[in-house]
């Protein structure tokens, strides 16, 4: 079963429209078996973000690990500019990275608000993702997006999504 959650971390928003359904807490996973594969790293104030995020792609020793992978991308709306990062999934097993994906899930919507943009991503991870999150240690992947959005100031968002492996 997929459990996806959105979250906006830096204070609520009347308009605030993203997909929700059940939220997941890390007691109910067995840490043990959860592996970190990636680092994402931000920092915002008032007139600046910085986003930190590593290039490896790791295979679980089916292959060596690469370190050529995009696990960031930019995303401007009509009323926000942000960056999207992401951790979990790398690849699917024909090679498209989620950056590729986020960008095509994306492209040709213009005319959206930024929170609009993101109910859009959250609404298609939610739809597609479940199918690769079950080979994901974890069985999890998170979109972190720092944004600054007109009207709203700077922000923090996620996008959660997780495959429960006891359903």
């Amino acid at each position: 079963m997929l459990e996806g959650r959105t979250r906006r971390l830096s204070g609520p928003s009347p308009d605030l429209t993203l997909p929700r359904t059940l939220a997941v807490t890390g007691s109910e996973f067995d840490c043990a078996s959860m592996k970190p594969m990636t680092l994402v790293f931000s920092v915002h104030s008032r007139a600046s973000l910085w986003v930190v995020v590593d290039r490896r792609l790791s295979y679980g020793g089916r292959r060596p690990p690469v370190d050529d992978a995009v696990k960031i991308m930019d995303l401007e709306t009509t009323d926000g500019h942000g960056l999207l990062a992401y951790a979990g999934l790398g690849a699917t097993p024909r090679g498209t990275q989620p950056s590729e994906w986020m960008s095509a899930v994306l492209r040709g919507r213009g005319g959206m608000t930024f929170e609009q943009a993101l109910g859009v991503l959250a609404g298609a991870a939610t739809r597609e993702l479940p199918k690769y999150l079950v080979s994901v240690p974890g069985g999890g992947h998170s979109i972190v997006i720092p944004a600054f959005v007109r009207g709203i100031g700077s922000r923090l968002y996620t996008i959660d999504n997780v495959v429960h492996p006891k359903c």
